[in-house]
């Protein structure tokens, strides 16, 4: 049996409970970029030239997430080193990255995405070694969540989103969400089998504790039941606040920073915090990459740059891996953070994706079909 990963203690004690998990922060949606974090990056950062040094092809999840990356992480690393980022918006599942592996034809040189993809990318031979000499991870948090080759660089919280305009008395529970007559709506629900089955699983009364391993006839049994009422089911990760928006769509399965960026934007979503899945972020070098060295500085960046404040504020309930800048975020930031002893919370075992994602996404496409 693969290991399950749990965050440690230690970062559970930094979290304080003062604050409604309800309550939501505006005042730093139009912020600038330049909020300093203390950890020094290895590498000798010059000033951006006419001619890049470099040229990255960089995969992202786009939406609001992709902007807010563009605007706070990619731009500012653009600037301070010379080296070009093209940022690629599209496919970038395991699937995906076997074929370009295959075909030997890379559409990117670094991936951007949640950890059980990218761990099952790991077991399957498509990323190159992070040269960890030349990386300085002092202070990472999770030190389960330093593979060899990914590095986890934030995690965040997945859940229920909805529209307030529509729905005043939002599901508390899994269970809830599956109760569609004492809650009616229209529901949105991924095409991807992470968070999913697991929602599945805990609607059908299994708690979090005991999600892993996943008893996947149990979950599927679970979906056939919700099935009938879902009214849309989304491919891609920024459409899930876009039918919120539009009203196409009362609830769905989305994620925290999503919705409280949308939020602060005077759009009128919520995030019920009660419900999360929480998982890793990684950031990832292919297997065959270009400029690697330049990739690596990317990395660094990503864990420990100089946009990590202002982004851990403005994605509400994304956390930050490294002390030095989980120290520089207030209380009312840091209660919203993914708590590893809030017992209705279920924290994604990454290392059984792994193993399993392959397989799994292969029966519930079928199933998709049916």
């Amino acid at each position: 049996m693969t290991e399950r990963i749990r965050p440690p203690s230690k970062l559970s004690s930094r979290f304080r409970k003062g604050t409604t998990r309800r309550q939501f922060l505006t005042t730093t949606a139009k912020t600038g970029v330049g909020v300093g974090v203390a950890a020094a990056l290895p590498f000798v950062l010059t000033p951006g030239k006419a001619k890049a040094a470099a040229v990255i092809r960089y995969a992202d999840d786009g939406g609001r997430t992709g902007q807010g990356r563009d605007k706070m992480y990619i731009k500012p690393f653009m600037k301070k080193t010379g080296i070009e980022v093209q940022t690629y918006i599209g496919q970038k599942n395991l699937a995906k990255m076997k074929a370009m592996i295959k075909a030997n034809n890379l559409e990117f040189d670094m991936v951007n995405d949640g950890g059980s993809n990218q761990v099952a990318a790991s077991k399957s031979g498509l990323l190159e070694k992070l040269d960890k000499s030349k990386l300085d991870l002092s202070g990472h948090l999770f030190p389960t969540w330093q593979w060899e080759d990914t590095l986890a660089w934030e995690y965040f919280s997945g859940g229920l989103g909805w529209n307030e305009e529509a729905i005043k008395d939002p599901p508390k529970t899994w269970a809830d969400y599956w109760d569609v007559n004492k809650y009616p709506g229209r529901r949105g629900f991924r095409t991807r089998p992470q968070y999913t089955l697991e929602e599945a699983l805990m609607a059908d009364g299994v708690k979090p504790k005991d999600v892993y391993p996943m008893d996947l006839d149990r979950a599927f049994k679970s979906m056939d039941r919700i099935k009938p009422h879902v009214k849309i089911w989304i491919s891609e990760t920024a459409k899930t606040i876009e039918h919120l928006q539009t009203k196409e769509l009362d609830y769905t399965s989305t994620f925290s920073g999503r919705v409280f960026i949308a939020r602060a934007e005077g759009l009128p979503l919520n995030f019920q915090f009660e419900m999360p899945n929480s998982s890793p972020q990684n950031i990832s070098i292919m297997k065959g990459a270009k400029n690697y060295d330049s990739c690596l500085k990317l990395v660094q960046w990503f864990y420990n740059g100089e946009a990590g404040v202002e982004w851990f504020t403005a994605f509400i309930g994304y956390g930050p891996t490294t002390q030095g800048t989980m120290d520089k975020l207030t209380a009312e930031v840091k209660a919203k953070l993914p708590d590893p002893h809030n017992p209705k919370a279920n924290w994604v075992d990454v290392g059984w994706w792994g193993d399993n994602l392959g397989d799994v996404t292969k029966r519930y496409k079928k199933w998709l079909l049916t």
